[in-house]
């Protein structure tokens, strides 16, 4: 009974309340401006003003930084709220608070109300991983939703968007339950978003590109500024890297905030020796740096800052060498070591438990689809929502190592969105893969077959098939042959239907484990955030 009740209140969540994910910016969807969210806020009692707040903004690796920061700031003993945005398996995916092993009081109430919640009893959290030794991810229990929803019914305005709502869930859940900070992702945008309403301790813009161009601009530079809404008066500003078009728009902005400018490219030059996947390796220099700046702050708490200074300490005592550490004077970072090596802190068992902690921060903070793994048989699936060219530049050049270029056989299960510009990424699709286009079940999805037709003509060169749906292009995938060139799979030719593979090796495994195992395929399931939240699924019996 409990969990249907909880399916049936988020699936009216979503049929009452459209979010830009499923409806696209319709006006439901999409209300641009702070004022419904601000309003929100103060019927719930102002919660976003009681967080300590790290704002994370940007269009690639803004959920990587995120969810590192949470991780490593929780390895320090803090408890740390963790929204981001969207979900793969659960609504709760969004709403976490990551920290040492411990149940936290239930707790949501609306103050001054007369708001009586139908759902009270506490509920198990979900952690994860199974390691105690290691901080652990608690979702916001379901009773907590449905009492929250239940909170929003009873208010007199009825029209706040998806995201407002699930934002405002947020603040209240993280102002209540003793989280110490809060690591908080944007949404599309910056300056607009729900998430704007905080005043921050620090403010990180993670790398630009192009996406979602009709509400954000049609250029970089547009898009930066969007993004670089998020500075405030006396809060310092972290970009990942300088560039000659975006970094003036960034300088303008910052200047006029009154906001001191940072570059993470420029602060961190040297990356301790740590246990990297490719998105961490592109996003640790912005997490270090982020660390280095909240150590040297005076807004957040003494907590934050003694965990950041901590951390930062054992990146120092990380780098294979010390004296060349980036912003560092000759011997300052080694005389940082051995004041270390000197203390009662045991610097080789801190060290190994911080590249545990590295390398585990998806299982930690329960991060999904990015290089998600699973063994399914002898073949690999690789999941992963990166969508923007530089994601995908990135995921294609890591799985063109991974597969020798398509020494092993390399089918890739994707499918857009109606307004992606294909054009732009249909140069990036390797040769050396077979491809099955499908359309994920949403109105904002491009048919199958329409998509089969644009690259058909953009890159007449690839092997193409229109396999429909995502559950049916996997459940091909087992005994699929493909006829070779897009001709041919225009004309009709598809792939044998054999049923999907079932087996007692079917597992998962970090994506550091990848290169461990030599499968006799590789199937990479993306393009889309909602091609791999249909196709997870189908792994998890």
């Amino acid at each position: 009974m409990e969990n249907r009740n909880y399916n049936e209140r988020i699936e009216e969540l979503f049929r009452r309340h459209q979010s830009v994910q499923s409806a696209g910016f319709s006006s439901q969807a999409y209300k641009p401006g702070l004022d419904a969210i601000r309003m929100l806020d103060s019927r719930l009692g102002n919660p976003s003003s009681r967080l300590t707040v790290i704002h994370v903004a940007g269009t690639n690796g803004k959920g990587t930084v995120s969810s590192l920061l949470a991780a490593l700031l929780a390895s320090r003993g803090l408890r740390v709220g963790l929204y981001t945005s969207p979900h793969m398996l659960d609504f709760r995916e969004r709403i976490k608070i990551v920290g040492p092993a411990a149940n936290p009081p239930f707790r949501l109430s609306l103050p001054e109300t007369a708001v009586t919640p139908n759902h009270t009893s506490a509920v198990a959290p979900d952690l994860s991983p199974d390691d105690i030794g290691l901080p652990v991810s608690e979702m916001i229990p379901r009773e907590a939703v449905m009492q929250f929803l239940d909170i929003i019914d009873a208010l007199p305005e009825q029209s706040y968007s998806f995201f407002e709502i699930t934002t405002a869930m947020a603040f209240l859940w993280f102002a209540q339950n003793d989280t110490d900070c809060v690591v908080m992702e944007c949404g599309l945008g910056g300056r607009l978003d729900s998430t704007n309403i905080v005043n921050p301790v620090l403010s990180i813009i993670t790398s630009i590109g192009l996406d979602h161009c009709a509400i954000l601009g049609g250029s970089r530079k547009e898009i930066a500024a969007e993004k670089a809404g998020i500075f405030k008066p006396g809060v310092p500003a972290l970009v990942s890297g300088r560039d000659d078009e975006t970094a003036p728009e960034f300088a303008r902005i910052a200047a006029e905030k009154g906001s001191e400018l940072f570059f993470a490219d420029e602060l961190v030059r040297t990356l301790p020796d740590l246990p990297y996947d490719a998105w961490s390796r592109l996003n640790a220099p912005t997490v270090i740096a982020a660390l280095e700046l909240l150590a040297q702050g005076d807004k957040g708490p003494a907590s934050l800052v003694a965990a950041a200074g901590e951390l930062t300490d054992l990146f120092a005592a990380a780098c294979s060498s010390l004296d060349s550490a980036a912003g560092s004077a000759p011997g300052e970072a080694g005389s940082t070591a051995a004041a270390m090596e000197n203390s009662t802190v045991n610097i080789e068992s801190q060290l190994a438990y911080l590249q545990r902690v590295w390398g585990s921060f998806s299982a930690i903070t329960g991060l999904r689809g990015r290089w998600e793994c699973r063994r399914r048989g002898s073949s690999l699936y690789i999941f992963d929502i990166g969508h923007n060219p530089p994601a995908l530049k990135e995921n294609f050049e890591r799985l063109g190592r991974l597969s020798g270029g398509g020494r092993v056989p390399v089918s890739i299960v994707y499918g857009v969105m109606a307004d992606k510009d294909v054009a732009g990424i249909a140069h990036l699709l390797p040769l050396w893969a077979d491809y099955l286009l499908v359309a994920p079940d949403t109105p904002r999805a491009m048919p199958s077959a329409s998509l089969l037709s644009l690259l058909s003509s953009l890159r007449p060169d690839l092997r193409l098939c229109d396999a429909g749906t995502v559950s049916a292009a996997i459940g091909r995938l087992s005994g699929a042959v493909f006829a070779a060139g897009a001709a041919s799979a225009a004309a009709g030719t598809e792939p044998s239907a054999a049923g999907p593979a079932t087996s007692a090796t079917d597992s998962t495994f970090a994506a550091s484990s990848c290169n461990e195992f030599e499968p006799d395929r590789i199937i990479y399931i993306g393009g889309s955030t909602f091609v791999v939240a249909e196709a997870l699924p189908l792994f998890n019996n």
